[in-house]
């Protein structure tokens, strides 16, 4: 089989991009060696994709595009003759071709609550809107983000599957023997994402401030960048600790020491950070959001439209015995990370392109 993927952010770009596309390719280099891989990258980023180890330790080809931006250079992609599929992030090449086109769009959120996304943002994103349906299949995380895309993407019914996440790299490549950094000189509790209105920062930074029995107690260490609408945070307490530009050893690092997570957004494709939080074995409070029940992974929930909730949530999590240690709990997560692993997501893609190709096949 070969295949093209579109491996623009591959090397420079949003970090959860980065990842996603880096886990996939290659798990599918490890799962599946004998297919011929092709990667689309930005001109400017080739000499160091080919410089990447396991790009230059496996059978892949570089193809480049100087394209200025992601969604112009899937939408214009030029497929080889010879490729049987080509496998985008969130666009979809428009040209005809006999190769099965698979997008893996991460989220319909956009379409849903326009509102937390500025104007430019929903422009851009509105490329995704007219260019799915050219997509053979589309790919997502999650069976609830696949009722979603099916729901305000009306082109993607009856085509659309959840193939799943898994955790990066940096996860599984920690010493439990390594000492723990002092990065604070209290206690703290770890949020991750980026700093914007649908991540709901401010409101956790409010529920911290007012639930002073945390505040006394615990540093909150908030990593992310500012990155969309309302991305300016203000806080008052001294407690609250902004981390930019981490490193993924400093983010491992950051889990190994934390107290407890809290992942408070108002929705959610999937959320990445949830299953990295469980594999340190860190007790959990997240929103009580359809997405974060189906990943199972939290341990309190908290209404994230409501701060005096959040409040209770992170009271809760600090001073209750709660279950991070019980067989429950451990048989939870190892289900979820069992589940929720790259090797069973190219597993999931593959086998899908392959019915859909014969489907097409048959049906020509």
């Amino acid at each position: 089989m070969k295949l093209l993927f579109d491996a623009y952010w591959l090397v420079n770009g949003p970090p959860s991009g980065r990842t996603v596309v880096r886990e996939i390719v290659q798990a599918w280099c490890q799962q599946f060696p004998e297919d011929e891989i092709l990667l689309l990258v930005r001109r400017v980023d080739r000499a160091l994709v080919e410089d990447l180890d396991f790009v230059r330790n496996s059978q892949i080809s570089v193809l480049d595009t100087r394209a200025p931006i992601h969604a112009l250079a899937v939408i214009t992609m030029r497929i080889p003759s010879d490729v049987d599929a080509v496998v985008t992030q969130n666009f979809t090449p428009l040209l005809r071709h006999r190769a099965t086109k698979a997008t893996f769009l991460h989220d319909g959120i956009f379409r849903q609550h326009p509102a937390w996304f500025t104007a430019k943002e929903r422009i851009y994103l509105s490329l995704a809107t007219l260019s799915v349906g050219a997509a053979n299949l589309v790919l997502t995380s999650t069976a609830t983000e696949s009722r979603r895309i099916q729901k305000y993407f009306y082109r993607t019914r009856n085509k659309t599957h959840a193939v799943g996440l898994g955790l990066p790299s940096w996860v599984s490549s920690r010493s439990e023997e390594e000492p723990i950094p002092a990065t604070q000189a209290k206690p703290y509790l770890l949020a991750v994402g980026r700093l914007n209105v649908r991540k709901n920062i401010q409101a956790l930074i409010h529920a911290f401030e007012s639930t002073s029995a945390v505040d006394d107690t615990f540093d909150m260490v908030i990593v992310g960048e500012p990155n969309g609408k309302n991305a300016t945070i203000g806080r008052k307490s001294n407690s609250i600790h902004f981390r930019s530009g981490v490193s993924d050893s400093e983010l491992r690092d950051l889990y190994r020491g934390a107290a407890g997570f809290i992942f408070p957004s108002l929705d959610e494709g999937f959320g990445l950070p949830l299953l990295e939080a469980a594999s340190f074995n860190l007790p959990i409070a997240a929103s009580d959001i359809d997405v974060f029940r189906e990943i199972d992974l939290a341990h309190v929930y908290f209404d994230p439209k409501d701060v005096r909730s959040i409040s209770s949530g992170l009271h809760r999590l600090v001073n209750s015995d709660l279950p991070s240690e019980s067989v429950e709990s451990r048989l939870r997560i190892d289900r979820a990370l069992t589940k929720y692993n790259w090797a069973a997501v190219v597993g999931n893609m593959r086998r899908t392109l392959r019915m859909e190709g014969r489907g097409r096949c048959a049906a020509s």
